[in-house]
């Protein structure tokens, strides 16, 4: 993918978007206060369905999560969002196949949509020249703001399936 073909953006018009469910708004309310996008995924996700103390635990347990682990390794939106599936799967009971399965098509989603699991793909347009990222750049910061929402977005819609089948 081309950094021409990444939506443009900025980050107050993301938070401002009419996203299809209030899960959004609340794990982008979370990152415009500058929760790292793993917690803010995490925290957000399980506050949205009611695991108030749980979510506290999350958001504090990923402060080292955020942009890869601070290496650029595995994005930290799917790290926080795959943690909150898991548990949120957890306490509805989904057998541990089914867990995985839910975790396993929301890395499909994901890498469908981004290229990479992977901050270093995700971000590779703003890669400068000596390896390391311009994390200044508001397009940059637009990028993991969309990122951190539609993982959430996919969480919500992949959850909300998962019950109606089983209702």
């Amino acid at each position: 993918m081309r950094p021409s073909d990444y939506p443009k953006i900025n980050s107050a018009r993301i938070v401002g978007m009419a996203w299809n469910n209030l899960a959004v708004q609340e794990v982008l309310d979370l990152w415009e206060m500058e929760a790292n996008c793993a917690q803010a995924t995490a925290k957000g996700l399980l506050q949205h369905f009611g695991y108030e103390e749980a979510s506290d635990v999350l958001f504090n347990s990923f402060f080292p999560y955020g942009g890869g682990f601070k290496e650029r390794s595995i994005c930290g939106a799917v790290s926080g969002t795959l943690a909150a599936l898991s548990y949120l799967g957890y306490r509805k009971e989904y057998s541990h196949d089914e867990i995985i399965a839910l975790g396993n098509a929301f890395k499909e989603k994901f890498q469908t949509e981004f290229g990479s699991l992977r901050c270093r793909g995700i971000l590779a347009p703003f890669q400068l020249p000596d390896g390391e990222f311009d994390m200044d750049n508001p397009d940059r910061r637009d990028r993991c703001t969309y990122a951190v929402g539609l993982a959430t977005q996919m969480a919500n819609t992949l959850l909300t399936i998962r019950s109606s089948v089983n209702m």
